[in-house]
């Protein structure tokens, strides 16, 4: 069995290293947009899979999953995912939402640090 301290190392180095790479992808691909800029089956299926995986680590590391979302104001770039013409993609989206809401203190964090909702209020109606 590992050490907790073998453990908590593993995680700083995960959030801090690894999980950044494997968001690459779906950073570039909705920054700075209210679609994603790439919308191909292709793209949208790796993008589920990193949703999937985020999804994942929400429950069993939600404070460093919290910290993640919040300073890389990580929650927006998953809104616009919602616009994907992919609906498989927008329900990954969607219940990674779901999962972040559900933990404690992470929404109010969110709306005090972000202006989430309100930049992101026109994603459904398109």
């Amino acid at each position: 069995m590992a050490q907790k301290g073998e453990k908590n190392e593993f995680l700083h180095i995960f959030y801090s290293k690894c999980l950044p790479v494997f968001t690459s992808n779906l950073v570039e691909i909705v920054n700075g947009g209210t679609r994603p800029k790439k919308d191909d089956y292709h793209t949208a299926k790796k993008l589920s899979l990193v949703l999937r995986l985020l999804n994942f680590c929400v429950g069993p590391h939600a404070l460093p999953m919290r910290t993640f979302i919040i300073r890389r104001d990580f929650m927006n770039k998953v809104l616009v995912l919602l616009n994907s013409r992919h609906h498989f993609l927008a329900l990954y989206a969607l219940k990674l939402l779901r999962s972040v809401i559900q933990q404690k203190g992470v929404l109010l964090q969110l709306l005090q640090r972000e202006e989430c909702v309100r930049q992101n209020r026109g994603v459904s109606g398109g």
